[in-house]
């Protein structure tokens, strides 16, 4: 529990920390391809943190299915 809670923090931190870069271009330059690899960047982040993504292979799994290896 101690360790989600620490990770939960840690990446808080790295949030704030990078909000001003992401900022500071967005004001400036402006431009799609900015807007989208900052938000790319910042969605990997967030299905990293909750686990999203070890759920939904999992999900992914259970309704395929696997194949054992012969």
């Amino acid at each position: 529990m101690q360790a989600k809670v620490k990770n939960r923090l840690i990446i808080r931190k790295i949030l704030v920390l990078l909000l001003p870069l992401a900022a500071v271009p967005l004001l400036f330059f402006g431009s799609d391809s900015i807007v989208l690899f900052m938000n790319t960047i910042i969605m990997a982040m967030a299905v990293e943190a909750t686990g999203l993504h070890k759920r939904i292979a999992l999900k992914l799994l259970t309704k395929v299915g696997a194949k054992q290896p012969v």
